[in-house]
């Protein structure tokens, strides 16, 4: 029987990186859109605001009407970043990361977890960033701050679930050529690029080929972790 795969944020580009690379390996695939209109044209593309509660658990009630069960879930949600320094960032944007990235991974989990505790089995993941591995950049701490938090709670889950046979894990990518970068000025990114080897920002494929390897050899990994790709 085919695995099915859960990926919040697969319209983005990352998300539609993951989603492609699992369906060319037969993993049936479902993912969420924030804008209703694209997820309208394709029946396992589904209209979600991972800040509602109630969106993610029709979301998955729908999908366990179709399939039965749900083996991956996968957080690739990210709003677009705020480039300020902390004393122009407003309360209101400094909220909108923390509830969208810390707030609405908590949300997914509490939503999939009883699912997967009944399946006795199941996978985890939330894209991190490599700001929670390295030195942090300015101008971006409502960004950071969020995933920061959210590498905690990966942490608290992966604890938490392993009793259950529930595999938690963090995906750490740097710099990434997605439209969320088109916030950074151009010598930040030339200057990203030349941190590899290959003069070239690290590709949402890249970060999707971690994440399958993850799914297709989970006895390589320990649940917990927090992967770089790099």
């Amino acid at each position: 029987m085919s695995k099915i795969a859960l990926i919040f944020g697969g319209s983005g580009g990352i998300g539609q990186a993951i989603c492609s690379e699992l369906e060319k390996k037969g993993i049936i695939v479902y993912s969420t859109s924030y804008q209703s209109k694209q997820a309208s044209q394709n029946e396992r593309i589904l209209p979600c605001d991972v800040t509602k509660f109630k969106d993610i658990k029709r979301v998955v009630s729908y999908i366990l009407k179709m399939e039965t069960k749900i083996d991956i879930v996968i957080n690739s949600v990210t709003p677009p970043l705020k480039l300020k320094t902390i004393e122009n960032l407003s309360v209101e944007e400094f909220r909108q990361d923390i509830e969208t990235i810390l707030l609405g991974g908590i949300n997914i989990a509490q939503a999939i977890i009883p699912i997967m505790k009944t399946q006795k089995q199941g996978v985890i993941i939330n894209i991190l960033s490599l700001l929670v591995k390295e030195d942090v950049s300015t101008r971006l701490s409502s960004y950071t701050s969020a995933k920061y938090g959210l590498l905690g709670f990966t942490k608290c889950l992966a604890k938490e679930l392993m009793p259950f046979n529930i595999a938690v894990f963090g995906i750490s990518p740097s710099f990434v050529e997605t439209n969320l970068i088109k916030a950074f000025p151009d010598k930040l990114i030339e200057i990203e690029k030349n941190k590899r080897r290959d003069r070239k920002l690290t590709q949402p494929i890249e970060v999707a080929q971690v994440i399958l390897d993850l799914i297709q050899n989970p006895q390589k990994y320990k649940s917990g972790e927090n992967l770089e790709v790099n």
